[in-house]
């Protein structure tokens, strides 16, 4: 009996051990977590980029390229189908 009960304390000694290590190693992770937040919140800011982009493209970029094709003519030249100008 005196055996298990042996036995048992030291099962719960080294749970024990294992646990304040495992907190341990969780308190020393969100530690460096936070020493490079920083970093991780200074990235730019990528959806505004293509967001401007795109508006842009909108603006004067079709303009620019719907431009550069040719006029549709009728077989007698007397109608000119203009795409964009």
């Amino acid at each position: 009996m005196l055996r298990k009960i042996s036995t048992f304390l030291n099962i719960k000694k080294t749970l024990h051990y294992l646990l304040s290590k495992i907190i341990y190693l969780f308190e020393l992770t969100t530690k460096i977590m936070k020493k490079y937040m920083n970093y991780i919140t200074a990235l730019p800011d990528f959806i505004a980029m293509q967001r401007i982009s795109f508006c842009w493209f909108l603006n004067q970029g079709l303009n620019e390229e719907l431009s550069l094709f040719s006029r549709i003519h009728d077989f007698s030249h007397n109608t000119e189908y203009v795409l964009f100008e």
